[in-house]
């Protein structure tokens, strides 16, 4: 058991590694981009066994409850990039500089840029947004916001990260109030029990799993 300090660049180097090579792992598992790995480990608490699992038991249908049906096909005939379209989906102009996820519904980069903000402005959605086609549910990507709008590929990858260190099994931040330090375990064994730690910072004690006060299991 050890420490880190999310606050400090080096510290979270280290878990930001850690995540990126998860990402890598399934991405070379499933023969996949980046971009719909990281979305599935996302959907299932960044759990490497539990997407392998739901993909060796139900490839389709875990694709689809994740968004990502299309989007993976259209990967790998690089359908998805911006171009002139016919008419925007949302505002109805017609032959302006365009983009369409994998599902093909086109909408203009001005409505794209507004929804992105919308949906970036909402703290808990924007991992969550699919496209603005009603009832069309696929999944936007780290992809799709690098090609609509490119800066907030950094707050994209920031909420990522926030979702991992609160749902990753070997991290535990601190319950400590405002504390930024977050117990970190190096053994899958340890990882799944329920033990006390104490921070070494704010000397909170709390449970590793649940992050409630010390119990026994």
């Amino acid at each position: 058991l050890s420490f880190l300090d999310l606050k400090i660049p080096n510290d979270r180097a280290v878990l930001q590694a850690a995540l990126e090579r998860m990402i890598d792992s399934i991405s070379h598992a499933l023969e996949t981009e980046r971009a719909v790995a990281s979305m599935l480990l996302h959907d299932f608490g960044f759990s490497i066994h539990d997407v392998l699992e739901a993909m060796k038991n139900d490839a389709q249908g875990t694709l689809t409850n994740s968004g990502l049906l299309l989007l993976n096909h259209a990967l790998r005939a690089d359908e998805t990039k911006p171009r002139t379209i016919e008419t925007c989906g949302i505002c109805y102009d017609g032959g302006a500089n365009g983009y369409s996820m994998a599902c093909g519904h086109e909408f203009c980069m001005d409505c794209w840029t507004s929804y992105l903000n919308d949906a970036f402005e909402a703290q808990h959605t924007a991992l969550a947004t699919t496209c603005p086609q009603h009832d069309c549910q696929e999944r936007l990507t780290l992809l799709d916001v690098e090609r609509i709008q490119p800066e907030l590929s950094v707050k994209w990858n920031e909420r990522l990260f926030a979702k991992f260190i609160d749902k990753a099994d070997f991290v535990s931040p601190c319950a400590g109030p405002d504390c930024t330090l977050a117990a970190v375990v190096d053994s899958k064994p340890m990882a799944s029990l329920a033990f006390p730690v104490t921070c070494t910072s704010c000397s909170a004690s709390y449970c590793f799993q649940c992050r409630d006060e010390p119990h026994q299991p």
